[in-house]
């Protein structure tokens, strides 16, 4: 859990800064292309070193859950305080990081004047 905190304060910490990097160089149409084309590598790289985490023996099939049921087990996910309090945690201390950063962008004002 915490690689993914560190990873998001990076990314909130480094986006402003090689967005502008890439606004010297590119229009705007750059970000999103950009984006396009790590999102197409990242879903390369998952969809080839991603595999099942519990293989199956040969000829036996996964069972399926009516969905009654996995909407009964997810009730009583949302209700277990050992899986709720540390998910809510994450979720406000992820909110507050970007709260600041979405108030630091406002307050300082435009950095650069294009």
């Amino acid at each position: 859990m915490s690689y993914v905190a560190m990873s998001f304060a990076l990314a909130l910490g480094l986006a402003p800064f090689l967005d502008g990097q890439i606004a010297r160089v590119a229009p705007w149409r750059g970000d999103f292309l950009l984006l396009a084309l790590l999102g197409a590598a990242t879903a390369v790289a998952v969809s080839r070193g991603l595999t099942e985490a519990h293989r199956l023996p040969q000829g036996e099939r996964r069972a399926r859950l009516p969905l009654g049921e996995v909407a009964l087990i997810y009730g009583r996910l949302a209700r277990d305080s050992r899986f709720l309090l540390p998910s809510l945690m994450a979720s406000f201390g992820t909110g507050l990081m970007v709260l600041y950063e979405v108030v630091w962008l406002f307050w300082t004002g435009p950095i650069v004047n294009l």
